[in-house]
């Protein structure tokens, strides 16, 4: 299979002194195409959102890419952005409707970090996902921007640098408790996490080593379920093995 039919069409990852100039010179296509098939996937979630006023459960799978388009979008030329203005019915609203619906769905109180760069992300502890998610959020939510009104897009930068600062203080090597996630900032000063009052981190250790031991129970209780199908299994066979061997003999 060549390389171009596998996917791999990155000019960095294949140079056209190793493509061949036939080859190379087809690069710019495929990515055009590519790039015009991921935004049609995810452009649909983002006019749907935009239609009923939240993201769907798979709105968090294509934040980055929403963030990039949004950082560069052609407003007079993308056909993304023409849908999003039939969607919200104001060209002026658009982005700032966009930036409701990220902020809405990364950036909600409490603050969490699991949200805001990617569950994946933060379970790998993956510094430099984490710095790409950052400077991703910056290139939109920064005030200098213009894109929503100047107050509101300070307090958005205040909760992402928070986001940020307290993501690069996590330990890869420690066991992460649900309150290893939360940020706590002045917004809910008024406003104390119960869980984090209620549910402390002895409750959460416990918890923890419970889950584990009910996943340990079940191993075992699948194994034991197998084993007594095969020997019912078995006993079966050797009752009609039986049965056949009297039968020839009588």
């Amino acid at each position: 299979m060549s390389s171009l039919r596998s996917g791999y069409s990155n000019v960095r990852e294949f140079p056209p002194q190793v493509l061949g100039p036939a080859r190379a010179r087809h690069i710019p296509k495929i990515e055009n195409f590519r790039n015009r098939t991921s935004q049609a996937a995810w452009g649909d979630h983002l006019v749907r959102a935009l239609k009923s006023g939240y993201f769907d459960q798979r709105g968090g799978d294509c934040v980055d890419e929403m963030l990039v388009w949004l950082g560069s979008v052609d407003s007079a030329q993308d056909s993304l952005y023409k849908q999003c203005v039939r969607a919200v019915g104001d060209p002026k609203a658009v982005k700032f409707e966009i930036l409701r619906l990220l902020d809405a769905l990364l950036l909600a109180i409490p603050l969490d970090l699991r949200k805001v760069f990617g569950a994946k992300v933060i379970g790998e502890n993956d510094q430099q996902a984490i710095w790409s998610r950052y400077k991703r959020l910056t290139n939109v939510f920064h005030p200098n921007l213009g894109l929503a009104d100047v107050d509101w897009l300070s307090t958005r930068m205040v909760l992402i640098n928070k986001a940020f600062s307290h993501a690069q203080k996590l330990d890869k090597a420690k066991t992460r408790l649900y309150t290893d996630y939360i940020v706590r900032t002045d917004m809910e000063a008024a406003m104390t996490i119960k869980s984090e009052k209620v549910y402390s981190r002895e409750e959460q250790q416990r918890d923890l080593a419970w889950i584990a031991r009910q996943a340990k129970l079940r191993k075992q209780l699948e194994k034991l379920t197998v084993a007594k199908v095969l020997s019912v299994a078995l006993f079966g066979a050797i009752v009609v093995l039986g049965t056949m061997v009297l039968n020839n003999t009588w």
